[in-house]
């Protein structure tokens, strides 16, 4: 794929472009290429964190699907949760799962927890996104990926 987009870059744009066009092809290589993360690429606590967060996200779609709107916080979704489910628990500590309130990994308070925002794009609200943070960072990004979400 990344030798057709070259190909393209060559045949339909001047020299200077194809230039670009090379150093994000390899920029694009560098980083694993476009390839999304799914939960086979997790293990240990991390996956069980993404696992954990699955079960938001389903309630969250579960809110939007009853009420034609994305909830204002996570604490709205706790109703919806699938049956028989309980509130996720943060693999690391073993307390229940909280929103941190930013998407900015702090090592402090984000290990084990989610940033829950509504997405907007032009002052309309298109989505959400559920970011899952492991122990190093974000781990996952969750959202309707018809908006943009990872």
């Amino acid at each position: 794929m990344l030798l057709h987009a070259y190909a393209l870059c060559c045949r339909f744009a001047s020299h200077r472009l194809s230039v670009i066009c090379i150093a994000a092809l390899l920029a694009l290589t560098s980083l694993g290429g476009c390839a999304k993360k799914t939960i086979q690429n997790f293990k240990g606590n991390d996956r069980t964190m993404v696992e954990e967060a699955q079960v938001l996200v389903v309630a969250i779609n579960s809110y939007h699907s009853d009420t034609a709107d994305w909830p204002e916080n996570l604490a709205d979704v706790r109703e919806k949760l699938p049956p028989g489910a309980v509130w996720p628990v943060n693999p690391y500590n073993g307390n229940e799962i909280t929103d941190t309130g930013s998407a900015t990994f702090d090592p402090a308070g984000s290990v084990g927890n989610v940033f829950y925002e509504k997405f907007r794009r032009e002052d309309q609200i298109m989505n959400y996104r559920l970011h899952v943070f492991g122990d190093k960072g974000t781990l996952m990004i969750f959202g309707n990926s018809a908006f943009g979400a990872e």
